[in-house]
């Protein structure tokens, strides 16, 4: 007789399993049921681990944010370089975002289920830990008197992140008749600095 699936690798195989059907199906589209067939289990035993599809969503979503997060910090330049680390912030992010297309499309599913749902004000862990990585790295910058001393780091990272996730959409998704092409990485860096380079820098650099 198999030995019975440790509760952590149930755990695994179920948010393996939805993020899986989040990039097939879309987060509208994926039941409970499909879910835990996918994972090898009952949907009674979903319910052992979370309270439902939205719960799982968010485990997801911050599991993927978490993992982008830790990639990102390890590619940064160390803080003790607070100009280099805010310009490599973007290139770097691009690079580990787009590196997972798994993780890249689960990102942006769940982050535009929480744009329909109107809870940008609570958004779960993984994104708050990145607008935090991104707001000590723009405070870090004007302390070292790098760019403008009057903007609030914490406005402009939020800004930033919800901003970059509408251009996110449109990079990652697949182009359709209806919609623009898609965003090459090269034009999606352009239109974010065009944004940042004249908000925070004191001058053209």
């Amino acid at each position: 007789m198999a030995p019975a699936p440790s509760p952590t690798g149930t755990r695994a195989a179920l948010l393996q399993a939805a993020a899986e059907l989040m990039v097939e199906v879309g987060f509208d589209a994926m039941t409970t049921a499909a879910l835990a067939k996918r994972a090898g289990v009952a949907e009674g035993t979903l319910y052992r681990h979370f309270a439902g599809k939205e719960a799982i969503t968010e485990a997801v979503f911050v599991e993927a944010w978490r993992s982008n997060i830790l990639e990102i910090e390890a590619a940064l330049p160390p803080v003790d370089q607070p100009e280099e680390r805010l310009r490599a912030f973007l290139p770097v992010a691009m690079t580990v975002l787009m590196r997972d297309q798994v993780r890249a499309q689960v990102c942006n599913q769940c982050h535009m289920h929480w744009i329909t749902q109107k809870r940008l004000a609570e958004l779960p862990p993984g994104p708050r830990d990145f607008v935090a990585l991104l707001e000590d790295t723009l405070r870090r910058a004007q302390e070292a008197g790098v760019t403008r001393p009057d903007f609030d780091p914490f406005f402009v990272a939020n800004f930033l992140f919800h901003a970059g996730g509408d251009l996110f959409d449109r990079f990652i998704k697949p182009p359709l008749e209806c919609c623009e092409p898609r965003y090459t990485p090269e034009a999606f860096m352009e239109a974010w600095n065009t944004f940042l380079n004249p908000c925070l820098y004191p001058e053209s650099r």
